[in-house]
Order: C-alpha cells, then sequence, then structure tokens
C-alpha cells in the first residue's frame, strides 16, 4: 500500500492511496491500483493535481512499480480531466 498527502503549508490539500502488488496474471511486473485520489476543491484546475500525479507517479516507479491504473468514476468529471492532461 502507499498512500501520499499533498499540503499548502500545514493544510492538506490532497490525497491519493494506492494497493501495489504482483500483478495476477504477469507475476514479475509490480501494479499499482489507485483507491482515492482526492484534491481540495480550492486547489483544482490550478496545476496541483497534475503535480500531484506527477509526485506519486516517481514515488511509485521508485517503489519498483511498473504499471499504475487509476480509475475515475463516471460522475467525476474533475479527475478525468487531470488524467487526460497527464497522459502519456
Amino acid at each position: 500500500m502507499a498512500i501520499y498527502a499533498a499540503f499548502s503549508g500545514e493544510n492538506l490539500i490532497g490525497y491519493s492511496i494506492f494497493f501495489t502488488r504482483p500483478h495476477m496474471h504477469y507475476r514479475n511486473s509490480i501494479w499499482a491500483v489507485n483507491d482515492i485520489v482526492w484534491i481540495h476543491p480550492d486547489h483544482r484546475n490550478a496545476g496541483v493535481g497534475r503535480a500531484f500525479v506527477a509526485f506519486w507517479e516517481e514515488k511509485l516507479r521508485e517503489k519498483g512499480v511498473e504499471y499504475i491504473r487509476v480509475d475515475t468514476k463516471k460522475d467525476h468529471p474533475a479527475l478525468a480531466r487531470v488524467q487526460q492532461r497527464c497522459a502519456r
């Protein structure tokens, strides 16, 4: 499990939680699957989400994660927009 938090000063402005494990079919590949990604509404649309994605992506890769899966709810368009902006 990997838990990351984003702060502005002492204020929590975001967090993400990932479950990390070898993939069930590709045991030599470590995957990370998100449980939740949250950015405080006052800090959305200001680049915080993209910076946070870059941060936890780097940290997960340092842990040996090869694939990162981030799911979004149909009714959560803000995270879907962040994902589209970060897509490679």
